[in-house]
Order: C-alpha cells, then sequence, then structure tokens
C-alpha cells in the first residue's frame, strides 16, 4: 500500500487565499476555505482529504469532505491526462505522477491558469506545495487515526 493512501486532516494552510486569487477561483470558493482555515483551528475534521492509491489500476482516488459535506470524489489515472472538475468547481486537465509511495506530483490545467502541486508524505504528515500562476501556497496534513 501507498503512503499517500489514507484518510487526512489538513491542519496548516499558507499563502493559499493568495494563490488562489492568482488563479481566479470563484469569491465563493475563496471564501469557503476562508471559513475552513478558521475553523481547522477548532474542528480538526473541518477539512478531510482521503486518497487512494490502486497501484493495480494506476489510479488516485480523492474523495474530500468540507465541514463534513463531499465536496469532491474523482478517480483519475496516473500518467494520463484526464478531465475533471478541480477543487473550486471549474473544468480542468489534470495529470498525475505517482513520483514513490511517498510523493504525488499533480498539473492541473484550466481556462487562464496552470497549478503544480507536490505532495510529499513523512510518516503521519503530508506537505502539499501548490505553485498556482507563479504564486506558492503549502498545505499541511496529518494522517487521521
Amino acid at each position: 500500500m501507498s503512503g499517500l493512501t489514507g484518510r487526512w486532516l489538513l491542519t496548516d494552510a499558507e499563502n493559499l487565499e493568495a494563490m488562489l486569487v492568482a488563479t481566479k477561483a470563484t469569491a465563493d470558493y475563496i471564501q469557503k476555505l476562508r471559513e475552513v482555515a478558521a475553523a481547522i483551528k477548532t474542528n480538526p475534521e473541518a477539512y478531510v482529504k482521503e486518497m487512494i492509491v490502486d497501484k493495480a489500476a494506476g489510479t488516485l482516488r480523492r474523495v474530500v469532505y468540507i465541514n463534513g459535506e463531499k465536496t469532491n470524489d474523482d478517480t483519475a489515472p496516473f500518467g494520463k491526462d484526464h478531465t475533471a472538475k478541480g477543487s473550486d468547481g471549474r473544468q480542468i486537465t489534470m495529470h498525475l505522477t505517482l513520483d514513490s509511495d511517498t510523493k504525488m506530483t499533480a498539473i492541473d490545467k484550466g481556462d487562464g491558469y496552470e497549478i503544480n502541486s507536490v505532495v510529499e508524505v513523512n510518516g503521519n504528515e503530508a506537505v502539499v506545495t501548490i505553485v498556482g500562476n507563479g504564486v506558492t501556497a503549502t498545505q499541511k496534513f496529518k494522517r487521521a487515526a
């Protein structure tokens, strides 16, 4: 099983709003994430990302919950372009690469923006470095028990 597989709780986000503005995310989505950033301080379940790597199928399933509401559920192949809805609901073309059992890269391209992200797991912690239209943000997660 991949070290990426698991249920991950968002613990911190840095410069995310600036990156979302740079990539022209919707005002509603930016406001929703502001609320999540405040909520994670008192509710560790405010933003949950489940990731399931299926090496045999060559896919990643990601399910995102914000304040208990499922906001995204998508399965994407590694090594191929995949059309899907991005986190903010806009149509994207995504390309995922499984670099190792503990590292994955993603390139999301949408209308007028590109987001490159790297997920790196170290034990029960994960750091996501996101660069969107030249602006860098980070998210930190801990593996749920």
